[in-house]
């Protein structure tokens, strides 16, 4: 997950990057008209089910999972609100003018002072922070430099928060790409029987492990591997925010190692199939489809995707029309690749027929 919004209804990330118990419930015959239903239908708000948290992972070789999950405990939700001074600190936030904000963004020094002064303040309070509107309403967060106002507002990606709420069905399989501090995770679990959250970096995956054990939840399970086209050694670059690390193969000024690929395909022969998958990846979203045939000839799963360059955007139509899936923005009109395609301002919903 990136650190950008879509300008209609979301805010841009700043300072920072970005239950029920478990159903037994499967989808039915019934599901693409539930999701096509879905998608016409406004977003509600929900009260949040009560959480659970997982101590298992994914290894990187074989990609089997290595725990059982358990049955989510019934729990109160989150009561944490910021203090005065708080609220008046992500106000400010909130409110910066933009050039202010992109000067601060384009200063690594100063923008990690602001991240870490903001955090301070906001976790005066406690350790933990409620999000206070939209459809993750009263789920708890972790203090960290890495939440953003948005993230607390409930603001953060809110097109794509509700379209992701419409299309999680209860008791399904999520499988989140490009997961970041695990945001749409935590909206995923709340209805998933299983999330599957895949994020590379070691201290994005941190702050997931972080969100999940605030929300007692035990239904997400934490998969520390890129995924591609194909099972690779790729140069993979560690951004020092929680959000915009990626598959490369040029030169960065961030730090790079060197890890190993799976795909979607192999990664379902070992683990449950996806209901829904959510794809951030920051322009390696036509391989990650190239590597996840198997997945889409069965016409079964939804997907939300964000687009990061012209090419990825035609790439992921093709795939995805030759399995026969209709195709949608965010709010379920038509979709249309709008050219410059700007990171994080376009998304593609694919729907099975």
């Amino acid at each position: 997950m990136t650190g950008r919004a879509s300008p209609a209804t979301s805010e841009k990330s700043w300072p920072g990057p970005e239950l029920r118990t478990r159903s037994t419930m499967t989808w039915s015959g019934a599901r693409k008209s539930r999701m096509e239903d879905a998608l016409q239908s406004g977003a509600e708000n929900r009260e949040p089910a009560p959480p659970a948290f997982p101590d298992e992972t994914v290894d990187n070789a074989d990609c089997r999972l290595q725990a059982e999950t358990k049955v989510m405990p019934v729990a109160e939700p989150s009561s944490e609100r910021p203090s005065v001074f708080a609220s008046a600190v992500i106000a400010a936030a909130r409110f910066t003018p933009t050039p202010l904000k992109k000067w601060i963004h384009n200063r690594p020094s100063v923008y990690h002072i602001f991240r870490k002064a903001f955090s301070f303040f906001v976790g005066l309070k406690g350790n933990t922070v409620s999000i206070e509107s939209g459809p993750m309403k009263g789920m708890s967060l972790a203090v960290s430099e890495h939440i953003s106002h948005a993230h607390i507002l409930g603001t953060y990606e809110l097109d794509t928060q509700l379209a992701v709420d419409r299309l999680v069905a209860p008791g399904s399989v999520c499988y989140d790409l490009g997961a970041s501090i695990g945001y749409l995770s935590l909206l995923m679990a709340r209805r998933a029987r299983l999330v599957f959250a895949f994020e590379p970096t070691a201290h994005a995956a941190a702050e997931i492990a972080k969100h999940v054990a605030a929300n007692q939840l035990q239904n997400i399970t934490i998969v520390p591997s890129p995924v591609s086209d194909a099972v690779r050694k790729v140069r993979f670059t560690v951004n020092e925010n929680a959000y915009g690390s990626r598959i490369t193969a040029a030169q960065s000024k961030w730090p790079t190692i060197e890890l190993t690929t799976i795909t979607l395909d192999d990664f379902a022969k070992s683990n449950p199939q996806p209901d829904f998958i959510k794809i951030d990846v920051e322009d390696e979203e036509g391989r990650v489809l190239e590597g996840a045939r198997s997945i889409l000839r069965q016409r079964k799963t939804a997907l939300c995707c964000e687009l990061h360059s012209e090419n990825s955007a035609r790439r992921v139509q093709q795939v995805l029309s030759e399995y026969g899936y209709k195709l949608t923005d965010l709010h379920g009109g038509p979709f249309h690749i709008i050219t410059p395609v700007v990171p994080g301002e376009l998304h593609v919903i694919a729907l099975p027929n």
